[in-house]
């Protein structure tokens, strides 16, 4: 199979702008790219907002927008803080983008990091991965029970409906992280695992053990950094580990990925600060970079 290649939409930090959210979607889709990608947080505490910045688009928006004005790419969560939003309003959003879109949604899900950003909303930290799981449970029998039905540490229900049903039956959910309890989560219920940030060789040692504990495993997706040299952009601040090359260093790097692991899926996020600058990156990457690979 082709390596499939999606990029972000940056819908956060100093990149956002109405410039940089409303038609980059159908940018991507017209330079080929087989999906679009936002991430989450719903609020930025001081310590999280002076190291991204304190601006940070709704991701279902992002899609729908994303979704309204393309008719090809995928659109995926990169990702969801999963215990932070009712699962049946998450379940709802997911549905009804998928029932538009002509079923092209990947739930990009994960169990979140931000302590603050819990304690502000309420949620309690401890419990994000009990709660995770649950919750991701609730949305499967939503998308696919014909009466749903469901007895829960957090939740009970039975005899409503849910419709319509999403298109793809279950929504794909693609599970980021890479603690041992998010591989188990993994193994048990993704369709993918959804790795980012870590070294090749890690990448490899924790997708065994996930292919260890599920036959057949779910399929291994990656997320990167990158800040291309060559169209000179101004930097975005991120913790993240990104990438800095021109268009040979770049191709290297990615195939130090791509050649030694079984990725199917590559996600691409610039580290770029404004609208100008993302887009120009999406072109280099479309027609510098991924015919070389």
């Amino acid at each position: 199979m082709p390596l499939e290649v999606g990029v972000c939409l940056t819908n956060y930090g100093d990149v956002t702008s109405p410039e940089a959210s409303v038609g980059t979607g159908r940018l991507a889709e017209a330079l080929g790219f087989d999906s679009v990608w936002v991430s989450d947080h719903i609020l930025v505490p001081p310590a999280f907002g002076g190291t991204f910045g304190r601006e940070f688009l709704d991701p279902f928006v992002c899609l729908a927008y994303a979704a309204a004005e393309t008719r090809r790419v995928k659109l995926g969560t990169t990702v969801v803080v999963v215990p932070l939003r009712n699962p049946f309003a998450q379940a709802k959003m997911l549905s009804t983008l998928d029932y538009l879109s002509g079923g092209r949604v990947i739930f990009g899900a994960g169990v979140g990091w931000d302590r603050e950003e819990f304690e502000a909303l309420g949620v309690p930290f401890a419990e994000r991965g009990a709660m995770t799981d649950e919750y991701l449970d609730i949305m499967r029998e939503l998308w696919t029970a014909a009466a749903p039905a469901f007895e829960g540490r957090y939740h009970r229900f039975s005899g409503a409906a849910f419709e319509p049903k999403p298109v793809q039956r279950p929504i794909p959910i693609w599970i980021g992280g890479h603690a041992k309890p998010v591989l188990r989560r993994t193994a048990r219920l993704a369709q993918a695992w959804h790795a980012s940030e870590i070294p090749v060789e890690e990448v490899a040692e924790k997708y065994a053990f996930i292919q260890g504990l599920a036959s057949p495993a779910p399929f291994l997706t990656y997320r990167m950094y990158l800040r291309p040299t060559e169209i000179d952009p101004a930097p975005m601040r991120s913790p993240a580990p990104t990438f800095e090359g021109d268009r040979q260093q770049t191709i290297e790097y990615v195939r130090s990925y791509t050649e030694r692991l079984p990725i199917e899926h590559l996600v691409v996020e610039f580290v770029v600060s404004t609208a100008r600058d993302l887009r120009n990156a999406f072109r280099w990457l479309a027609e510098e970079v991924r015919p070389a690979l």
